[in-house]
């Protein structure tokens, strides 16, 4: 008796989607899928919260990344926390954060700034290098 089938409590190992039998002598004895459908299915369902809690972080991300661009786009480089706030800007996410000397300085993705009580400050696009010069 395979894992599948203890998990059951059967005699006979089941499709953990679909629940078809699994035949005995047609691939691994420990298989847990049908076929490969099923096993593509089975592993998107269970890994969806995942994926929904990173397109959330991603959305919030760019829409921080939106509101820095506006700032640059403006010709100015600092901005009221709470009006960037009521712009949807959300302070705790950014893609890097680091102290330098007093300061805490943000990325998110190719704009750097830094934050005080009540203002965004210092914001300005940084240059990124993807490979390195022959």
């Amino acid at each position: 008796m395979n894992q599948t089938a203890m998990k059951t409590g059967t005699d006979k190992a089941r499709c953990l989607e679909c629940g078809a039998p699994l035949i005995p002598g047609d691939g691994r004895t420990d298989r847990k899928f049908c076929s490969v459908s099923c096993k593509n299915s089975y592993h998107n369902r269970n890994s969806e919260p995942f994926r929904e809690y990173r397109m959330r972080i991603l959305r919030r991300l760019d829409r921080n990344h939106s509101i820095l661009s506006g700032i640059l786009g403006m010709g100015r480089s600092s901005l009221g926390l709470a009006e960037a706030m009521a712009m949807g800007f959300s302070p705790t996410v950014y893609t890097s954060g680091n102290k330098r000397g007093k300061h805490v300085e943000y990325t998110c993705f190719d704009i750097r700034y830094r934050i005080s009580e009540n203002r965004l400050w210092a914001v300005e696009k940084v240059i990124i290098s993807f490979f390195a010069d022959p």
